[in-house]
């Protein structure tokens, strides 16, 4: 029996505000004017991204914590609670942590948002194998296992056929190799063949 179900589709994990901050791929407001994401939107999710662990870290050590960009540069600012060497050890390792997420997250950003859109452009939008069965579920998730669903949903764009454009920027070449590799992924997900 596959720990695997069709339950969510990428569509409803993208749109869903409530999750926004743990799998940032696009600018709602950007998608809906040009129905695509720019490069400086990609740049702006992700400075977002930090700040946002950035801020959930210092919470701990300060008082009334205000973060805050300037370009590349994170500042925290607030009364702390205890030693500055404490807080900074804290804040870089909370902030470290986090950096398998962000790094799969930039890496596959593209990807993921031509699927999305690809998606949006569909009438019905086609459900993920996944190992979750509702977006609670995703809400309640560690960085370690969002990574696991950022790889679970890339494995959905490669090996099945609803995301062209985005299974060609992977560019996975359709030789045994894939197809071997594909067979392998839908006996893992419970795929049947017809």
């Amino acid at each position: 029996m596959s720990l695997y179900c069709q339950n969510i589709s990428l569509s409803e994990i993208f749109n869903n505000r409530s999750i926004r901050k743990k799998l940032p791929i696009g600018d709602f407001k950007e998608v809906e004017k040009h129905n695509k994401i720019t490069k400086n939107g990609q740049l702006r999710i992700f400075s977002n991204q930090i700040k946002s662990i950035s801020s959930a870290a210092a919470s701990k050590y300060y008082k009334k914590v205000k973060v805050t960009r300037s370009n590349r540069t994170i500042i925290i600012n607030g009364e702390l609670k205890t030693s500055y060497s404490k807080a900074y050890n804290g804040i870089y390792l909370y902030v470290k942590n986090k950096s398998g997420l962000l790094k799969s997250l930039i890496s596959s950003n593209e990807v993921l948002q031509t699927a999305w859109l690809e998606e949006r452009k569909n009438v019905s939008a086609q459900k993920l194998y996944l190992k979750v069965s509702k977006i609670k579920e995703i809400k309640n998730m560690n960085a370690n296992q969002l990574k696991s669903l950022l790889d679970d949903i890339i494995d959905n764009i490669r090996f099945t056929d609803n995301y062209p454009k985005a299974k060609q920027m992977l560019g996975e070449k359709q030789d045994a190799n894939y197809f071997v590799k594909r067979q392998l992924w839908m006996k893992k997900v419970g795929v049947r063949n017809e």
